[in-house]
């Protein structure tokens, strides 16, 4: 017995094959949309810099956290570094390879005496940080970082009010870096966990902030997400076309 076929006129069939094209347009646009998904992911949480020159002479850090003193009846919170004055390369990537870099900054940061409201402040810092290499993960190095003095002291800071990190407690945290791009570049993550302390006294007394330390981060200068300008064009162009094909495509159903 031969098979019974259904006969489909050419409308039908002119219909099918819009539906079958919406459906790859949406297809293709979802594939970009997860490419770009995952380009965005993989430059989350880092900065994007000519060379691995570090601290980045433009790069911020800056701290969502806010540190009690209670004693002094003080307390600081969003610290922004940025204005650092010079940089230093990284050690070669030889196991237990460090250096030590000396650099200024300025620190901008939300000061609160008493029951007063937190007023922003604007002072100069020393700060001296250690980097020794870590270990290589494919191409990205890894170094492990500590903080190991900071001075904050003057510009609109209250007379006799200074800022340091612990000189008993290891303020450290982590810079990995990553060259790009035959051109070079680095893309570079970095943090630290600072224990800070305050004077009053212009430094003949130091309270320790209450709680753990506060974690500063890189923030910036961002980088630019992989998959816009000619690239981003193209996966928009994708939504629309598959919009406009489903669109069609259910109307004339």
């Amino acid at each position: 017995m031969r098979p019974f076929l259904i006969a489909r006129s050419p409308q039908r069939l002119r219909e099918s094959n819009r539906a079958a094209g919406a459906i790859g347009h949406a297809r293709a646009a979802l594939a970009a949309i997860a490419g770009l998904a995952f380009a965005t992911t993989a430059y989350a949480g880092a900065v994007c810099v000519p060379d691995d020159c570090l601290p980045p002479p433009d790069g911020v850090y800056a701290g969502q956290f806010h540190a009690q003193f209670p004693v002094l009846g003080m307390s600081l919170g969003d610290p922004v570094y940025s204005g650092f004055t010079n940089c230093d390369l990284p050690p070669p990537p030889i196991q237990g390879a460090s250096t030590t870099h000396t650099f200024q900054s300025s620190v901008l940061v939300n000061l609160s005496i008493g029951n007063g409201q937190p007023q922003p402040v604007q002072a100069p810092a020393v700060v001296t940080v250690r980097t020794t290499f870590n270990r290589l993960d494919g191409a990205t190095r890894i170094y492990d970082t500590e903080m190991l003095a900071l001075d904050i002291s003057g510009g609109s800071l209250p007379q006799g009010v200074r800022i340091r990190e612990s000189p008993a407690l290891a303020s450290s945290g982590t810079t990995t870096l990553r060259s790009v791009g035959p051109g070079g570049g680095c893309i570079v993550a970095s943090f630290f966990d600072v224990h800070v302390e305050m004077s009053a006294d212009g430094g003949q007394t130091w309270e320790p902030a209450e709680g753990p330390p506060g974690r500063m981060m890189l923030v910036a200068p961002a980088c630019p997400v992989p998959g816009f300008g000619g690239p981003g064009l193209l996966v928009l162009a994708s939504l629309l076309i598959a919009g406009a094909s489903l669109t069609i495509t259910r109307r004339r159903a």
